[in-house]
């Protein structure tokens, strides 16, 4: 028996601009798009922030900022920023280009809603520095906490750094020995 008006549904929950899973980062994704820029390793960490942000993993995505900008950025501050815009994330980020200048690298984002570039659609561009043989994000490309980055840069606190977890909501804090005489 048929029903009348029973389409695909899933066709048109993409026609009302619903996200679909499809849109959501896999690690072998973040790879496989990383792997197809100028520079694979800063696009690698702007992408794994995206996830982290998607599955709402907010300590390993605070973990990719700068020690400077965290040191500006409280991580309560950091999540109730980043699950606000958490919706706008939800779709997959595009690399469009990537500019890398030794310890500094620029990578431009493209955050595309359907297949034709609209006004809806958000273009972004993140400041990445390289820290030993990692890439972190040194500025705030949303301007969520409106941190200067001077700010970010001049103020290199020494708080406690979190340490992801998979378990628990708030990170843990790193403790720091004390070395004895």
């Amino acid at each position: 028996m048929l029903f009348a008006g029973c389409g695909d549904s899933k066709k048109a929950q993409r026609e009302k601009g619903a996200p679909r899973a499809s849109y959501l980062l896999t690690r072998p994704q973040v790879d496989a798009l990383a792997t197809k820029t100028q520079a694979p390793a800063p696009a690698k960490t702007v992408l794994s922030f995206y996830r982290d942000i998607q599955f709402q993993n907010y300590a390993q995505a605070y973990l990719r900022l700068t020690r400077e900008l965290r040191a500006q950025v409280a991580y309560g501050r950091f999540v109730n920023g980043m699950a606000r815009l958490r919706s706008q994330l939800l779709l997959r980020p595009r690399v469009s280009e990537s500019d890398v200048h030794g310890p500094e690298a620029v990578i431009t984002v493209l955050i595309q809603h359907g297949p034709v570039l609209t006004q809806a659609d958000q273009v972004i561009e993140f400041n990445l520095q390289r820290r030993g043989s990692d890439w972190l994000i040194g500025t705030d490309p949303y301007n969520v906490f409106q941190v200067a980055p001077e700010q970010a840069a001049d103020q290199p606190g020494r708080r406690a750094t979190p340490t992801a977890t998979a378990t628990a909501g708030q990170p843990r804090q790193r403790a720091t020995a004390t070395p004895t005489p």
